[in-house]
C-alpha cells in the first residue's frame, strides 16, 4: 500500500500548499473523502504531519455558502 499511499499524500500536500503562498494571503482548502478521516479504511490521515492533521476540520455536507461568506468577510 505504501507504493500508492506515499505518492497520494505527497500530491495532496503539494496541492494544499498552492492555496496560500504568502503571509498576507487567505484561502480555503477543502479535501473530500474518507481517505482524510482518521481510522477510516484506506485513510491517509495518519501520514500527514501533526500540524497538518490539526488543520483538518471535519464538516458536514450542508456547510453553506454563508459560512464561506463569513470567512471571507472576517479579518
Amino acid at each position: 500500500t505504501y507504493a500508492l499511499t506515499i505518492p497520494a499524500v505527497r500530491q495532496v500536500r503539494q496541492a494544499l500548499g498552492r492555496v496560500i503562498r504568502g503571509p498576507d494571503e487567505r484561502g480555503v482548502r477543502i479535501v473530500v473523502g474518507e481517505r482524510f478521516v482518521p481510522g477510516a479504511l484506506h485513510s491517509i490521515y495518519e501520514y500527514f504531519p501533526k500540524n497538518e492533521q490539526d488543520e483538518l476540520v471535519r464538516m458536514k455536507p450542508d456547510f453553506s455558502n454563508s459560512q464561506f461568506d463569513n470567512f471571507w468577510s472576517s479579518e
